[in-house]
């Protein structure tokens, strides 16, 4: 990386590595996509931290709301309405 020297009250940018141009090293790199099962459980363990203390109504603890009720919607009752049948 170019390192930045005063001389004067004016900056002078050094070189870097070889090889290196500083159009380069402003420019931004991509850094490589996380696995999405990784970022959702980091996510959730940060809601979890979050209302851990208690709900406060804040944006956080109504995001927390919605990801809990869509996660726990599968042990929702599902009994079939009466005089139906499941095949």
């Amino acid at each position: 990386m170019s390192e930045l020297r005063q001389k004067n009250d004016k900056a002078e940018l050094l070189p870097g590595p070889a090889g290196s141009s500083p159009a380069l090293e402003e420019s931004p790199q991509l850094v490589p996509q996380a696995p999405v099962a990784e970022v959702m459980r980091e996510q959730l363990d940060y809601l979890l931290d979050h209302v851990s203390p208690g709900l406060c109504g804040c944006a956080e603890c109504q995001r927390y709301q919605r990801v809990r009720a869509i996660l726990l919607e599968v042990f929702r009752d599902r009994r079939p309405a009466a005089g139906t049948q499941r095949s």
